[in-house]
């Protein structure tokens, strides 16, 4: 049985925006908790989608950027993902060049051929 979670393991639900670094370059000690107790959450869904299966993450994002984000923002999930074998498949990636720059020449919306 297969099923799809789309963007519920993101972080950047979070006000990024808003995000200022204290003086020592260190998160804020409220957003480093509720980005500590997300990443406990997604573990839990993680473990719990791998019972169940083989679990990927398919993403539009550009290339590296969920390894980029575990380890900004959720460096407790590195280990989790290595364990649980989780691979990450970057959609962007599938479609060969040549189709992407016909798209664009015609004015077409990439993400259609998606």
């Amino acid at each position: 049985q297969e099923s799809v979670m789309q963007d519920t393991l993101r972080p950047d639900a979070l006000p990024f925006a808003v995000f200022r670094p204290e003086a020592s370059g260190s998160l804020p000690v409220n957003m480093a908790d509720a980005l500590r107790r997300h990443a406990e959450v997604v573990a839990s869904v993680l473990r719990a989608a791998a019972a169940c299966g083989h679990v990927a993450i398919v993403t539009l994002a550009r290339q590296d950027w969920v390894e980029t984000s575990i380890n900004n923002f959720l460096p407790s999930l590195q280990e989790v993902m290595t364990e649980l074998s989780i691979d990450v498949v970057y959609a962007r990636r599938s479609l060969p060049q040549w189709k992407i720059r016909s798209a664009l020449f015609d004015d077409l919306d990439v993400f259609q051929l998606m």
